[in-house]
C-alpha cells in the first residue's frame, strides 16, 4: 500500500515539537506500508498583515524536506486571519495542495489517504481522495469535532464525517460527539463498520534512561535532595487546567513542603504562557516553587519524565491525552480530573491513576500531597500505570490496526469497481 498522510500539523526545523505525535504515527505507519508521503499545507498571509509572531514561524516552513526518512510536502495556502477560517483550511488549502498531490500520485500511485484531525485535515483528505478515486480515512483527535454545529468548523467536521470512507475516534466520548453531529446514536455508527474507536497510541523512549541523567536534569532545575518534582507536560492553555492548579498551590502554600511544580510546554507565540506568568506573579509565596519551561523535543520529554516523581494532569477536556499516557508508560503515578477520556483509560484498571471528580482542585492537591509523602504508593501506582499503557495503548499495534482497516476498505472498493465493470 502507498499511503498519503495528511496531518493538521507536523514538526519543522524552527519548531520540532509541533505535531510530534503526528510524526511518531507517520514513522510507525511507514513500517506497515510500501510508501508513505506526508502532506501538511502551511498557512501564508502577506507580510503586511502578519502581526502575530506565529506567522514568522509559518513563513519559515520549507516546502519540501525529509523527516526521519519520510518525505514531507508543505505547500503554502493563502489565509485571511479571522475571516472564514474553515474556508481557508479546507477549500483554499485543497486548491493549493491539489497540483502537488496529483503530481505525487502520478509518481507513487497512492492507494489511500489517512488524515489526523477531521476539521483541518479531514476536509482536505476526502476532497483529494475524490479527485484520485481512492478511499480516505480520518482520525478524530479531540477539539476537531467539538466545534458548534452551526459554525464553519462544525460544518466542516460534519461534512468530513459524512464523506470519509472510514473514521477513527480516539475515545468513546469522541464517537458519541460524532454521533450527535450526524443525528444518530453511537451504537449505530459502530455497527455501520465505518466508525471505530481506536486510540492512536504511544511509544516509549528509544534511549534507556538512568539515574545519572535523572540527577543532571534535577540539578538543572535546582531541585534539592529529598524534594518531590510534580510535572505537567503539554500545551500551556486555559483548558489544560493550569491556572486552577497554580491557584490551589498558592492557597495551600503552607503545605507545599518539599514539592516543586514544573510546567513544560511553553510556546508563547501559540499559547497562553504570558497570561499564566502574569497569573503566577500574583503569588510571590510560590514563585520559587513553580517553573514554566519551554516546549521540548520528543526525545527530551522522556528525560523530564525520568527526573519527575509525580505527573499532574489537570486538563479539563481531552481527545486522548498522549502526554499523560507517556508519563504513565514511564512509570509515573498520575493525578487527573475525571473527564471522559480518563474513564476510557481507567476501564482497564481503576487503580492505575488517581482521577478526581467534579474538577475539585482541593482534592486534586490533597492527592498530590499524599503521593509526595508516600514513596511506596508512588511506585505501586506507577507500575500499574506502565503495565496498562503497554497492554492497551501501543502505537505499533494501533497503527497496524488502522492500516488493516484501511486495506479492507480499499479491497472492498476495488471489488465493487470490478463488479460494476463486469455488469
Amino acid at each position: 500500500m502507498n499511503l498519503l498522510l495528511i496531518p493538521a500539523s507536523y514538526p519543522y526545523p524552527a519548531l520540532p515539537q509541533t505535531g510530534a505525535q503526528n510524526e511518531r504515527c507517520a514513522y510507525m505507519l511507514h513500517r506497515f506500508v510500501d510508501k508513505i508521503i506526508v502532506l501538511s499545507p502551511r498557512p501564508f498571509i502577506p507580510s503586511s498583515l502578519a502581526l502575530r509572531p506565529r506567522w514568522q514561524f509559518y513563513a519559515s516552513i520549507p516546502y519540501h524536506y525529509v523527516s526521519r526518512g519520510i518525505e514531507v510536502y508543505r505547500p503554502a495556502y493563502l489565509v485571511m486571519p479571522g475571516v472564514m477560517q474553515s474556508f481557508w483550511l479546507n477549500a483554499v488549502a485543497y486548491y493549493a495542495a491539489r497540483p502537488v498531490v496529483k503530481e505525487l500520485h502520478r509518481k507513487h500511485r497512492f492507494d489511500a489517504i489517512l488524515s489526523f484531525d477531521l476539521c483541518a485535515a479531514g476536509g482536505l483528505a476526502w476532497r483529494l481522495a475524490r479527485d484520485l478515486g481512492i478511499p480516505a480515512a480520518g482520525w478524530a483527535v479531540g477539539d476537531d469535532i467539538r466545534n458548534p454545529e452551526n459554525s464553519s468548523f462544525g460544518r466542516a467536521a460534519s461534512e468530513a464525517l459524512q464523506k470519509l470512507d472510514l473514521v477513527f475516534y480516539q475515545s468513546s466520548e469522541l464517537l458519541y460527539v460524532g454521533a450527535q453531529i450526524l443525528g444518530t446514536k453511537a451504537e449505530h455508527l459502530q455497527r455501520s463498520g465505518r466508525h471505530r474507536i481506536l486510540s492512536r497510541g504511544i511509544i516509549g523512549s528509544e534511549t534507556p534512561l538512568n539515574d545519572r541523567q535523572r540527577a543532571a536534569v534535577r540539578a538543572s532545575l535546582r531541585v534539592a535532595d529529598g524534594e518531590v518534582v510534580i510535572l505537567y507536560l503539554g500545551r500551556i492553555t486555559y483548558d489544560k487546567g493550569l491556572f486552577g492548579l497554580v491557584d490551589i498551590f498558592a492557597r495551600n502554600s503552607g503545605q507545599i513542603g518539599n514539592m516543586r511544580l514544573v510546567l513544560i510546554g511553553s510556546q508563547p507565540a501559540f499559547d497562553d504562557t504570558a497570561d499564566l506568568i502574569r497569573h503566577l506573579e500574583q503569588y510571590p509565596a510560590i514563585l520559587e516553587r513553580v517553573h514554566i519551561l519551554p516546549a521540548c523535543s520528543p526525545e527530551e520529554v522522556w528525560t523530564y519524565f525520568n527526573a519527575a516523581d509525580i505527573l499532574a494532569f489537570p486538563s479539563l477536556k481531552e481527545g486522548m491525552p498522549n502526554s499523560l499516557l507517556e508519563g504513565m508508560l514511564s512509570g509515573l503515578p498520575s493525578v487527573t480530573f475525571d473527564i471522559p477520556a480518563i474513564r476510557d483509560i481507567l476501564r482497564y484498571d481503576r487503580e492505575a491513576l488517581f482521577s478526581i471528580p467534579d474538577f475539585n482542585y482541593g482534592e486534586f492537591f490533597e492527592r498530590l500531597v499524599l503521593l509526595s509523602k508516600d514513596q511506596h504508593l508512588r511506585k505501586a501506582t506507577g507500575l500499574r500505570a506502565k503495565h496498562l499503557v503497554q497492554q492497551h495503548f501501543s502505537l505499533r499495534h494501533n497503527m497496524r490496526s488502522a492500516i488493516t482497516s484501511l486495506k479492507a476498505v480499499e479491497s472492498y472498493r476495488e471489488s465493487q469497481r470490478g463488479y460494476l465493470d463486469v455488469v
